[in-house]
């Protein structure tokens, strides 16, 4: 109740009139919302991000959904949800989803939406989960003189989301409110977060890479494990990574590499089972293989860029991941049940428990997480066998296929679609050698599994 006290004497002193609203307790400002029978478009809800530059404050409707990719480009900024905890300092006991939409305690940057200007009565919460201000319009923004206002960065969470550019189709309303409370919800590694910053400077070199990857022991080792495998058959000694780099996995590989594999340090449910980390790194791990070895296989007018096909595939199953991280319990509990139940596929168990897709999940992180824009459709489409326009989707859905045959992945089927194969260029027959092959890796494949499951 600190909190409450600290921002009741705070509107007294500064002269600002607002009444205390109680209501039952809450666990999102939407569930406060409907127990206190107001709209949630007239309720303001604040999140706390953070770069290089500082923290700012972004306050929006509870009935929006955030994109953050707008406020970046809007602020010319790289701002990233600051990890649960880091507000308390500024916001002393509040809850991540009842913060105020200003610190009492320290000066803080804030912008506010143009959403909440339609509003006549705006209320917001103080920290606690079963109390709200109420506050004529005039006197919220009177608070919020310093903010930046005019911005438009949200839109309706129950807006469908076919047409919406930072949210796939199929994510159902309780999950976008779930994605975008962001309590719980994974900030980008700093690793990643460096490695694309790299990803987007075109003179950087090869030094400057691996210092960045230099920094995180475990993914330094890993990427020297893979450029030192039989899979790039180099027959000399690598003792540094920059060697890694230069003579065997070159810039680009190795740049894209790093960033699947820098993703996986976030992630951590249970490590037994069908949807185990173990199962799932192993599956991302062989994909990632078999989709960077078949890329090598098509024409050289299809092949993908150095290293984007092993990103696509070591990323293609996050969404799996990132369910997890958001639903702990109900994954357990689905783990188990795929266990007894094995002639349900993961794919499918998920997708009846969720009411979405691994893939769909996956994508949103993608966008979210401001990754390279191919992974979006990679992910999005790895399943659909009538789209054609997108190389890595279709890489993604052939080596599912082919590790279906040795009981690895989720597809559904082991059958090679005639008209994949012709569009990329490749026979059933090189096609199913070229899996032979990877799995003719198999433990050098596996140890790196492991080292990613931790």
């Amino acid at each position: 109740m600190q909190i409450v006290q600290n921002i009741g004497r705070y509107l007294l002193t500064e002269k600002f009139d607002g009444e205390i609203l109680s209501h039952p307790p809450a666990d999102s400002l939407l569930q406060a919302a409907v127990n206190a029978a107001i709209d949630p478009a007239s309720v303001a809800r604040s999140l706390l991000l953070s770069d290089d530059d500082g923290l700012l404050l972004v306050t929006f409707p509870a009935s929006h959904c955030i994109n953050l990719q707008t406020v970046n480009e809007q602020l010319q900024r790289h701002l990233q949800p600051v990890n649960p905890g880091s507000h308390e300092t500024l916001f002393l006991d509040a809850g991540i989803e009842q913060l105020p939409p200003f610190s009492p305690f320290a000066p803080l940057e804030c912008i506010v939406d143009s959403a909440l200007a339609e509003q006549e009565i705006i209320y917001f919460p103080v920290g606690t989960n079963d109390k709200l201000i109420k506050m004529d319009a005039d006197t919220f923004f009177g608070l919020q003189e310093n903010a930046m206002h005019g911005l438009s960065f949200s839109h309706p969470l129950a807006a469908g989301h076919a047409n919406q550019d930072d949210a796939p189709a199929g994510l159902p309303v309780y999950l976008q409110q779930r994605l975008t409370t962001m309590n719980s919800l994974p900030a980008i590694p700093a690793t990643t977060r460096e490695l694309l910053k790299h990803r987007n400077r075109p003179h950087s070199r090869v030094q400057d890479l691996a210092r960045v990857i230099e920094v995180d022991p475990l993914l330094a080792t890993q990427l020297m494990h893979i450029a030192g495998s039989a899979l790039y058959a180099y027959r000399g000694t690598l003792k540094t990574l920059d060697d890694a780099i230069t003579r065997v996995l070159g810039f680009e590989s190795a740049l894209n590499i790093a960033l699947g594999l820098s993703t996986a340090e976030i992630f951590r449910g249970p490590k037994e089972g069908v949807a185990g980390q173990q199962r799932l790194f192993r599956d991302a791990v062989f994909c990632a293989s078999l989709c960077e070895a078949l890329g090598k296989q098509l024409p050289v007018s299809r092949q993908p860029e150095p290293g984007t096909a092993q990103l696509a595939g070591l990323l293609h199953n996050i969404g799996y991941a990132l369910l997890g991280h958001l639903f702990s319990t109900e994954y357990k509990e689905l783990n188990r049940e795929l266990e007894l139940q094995p002639e349900i596929s993961n794919w499918h168990g998920f997708e009846q428990r969720f009411a979405t897709t691994p893939a769909i999940v996956g994508s949103w992180l993608m966008r979210f997480w401001a990754m390279p824009d191919y992974l979006d459709g990679a992910l999005l489409e790895q399943r659909n066998v009538h789209h054609h326009d997108d190389l890595h989707a279709q890489l993604i859905l052939l080596a599912n296929r082919l590790l279906h045959r040795y009981h690895m992945g989720d597809a559904d089927s082991d059958e090679l679609p005639g008209a994949l194969l012709e569009n990329l260029g490749i026979s059933a027959e090189r096609a199913c050698q070229t899996a032979e092959e990877i799995i003719g890796h198999g433990d050098e494949l596996d140890g790196l599994a492991r080292q990613m499951a931790g």
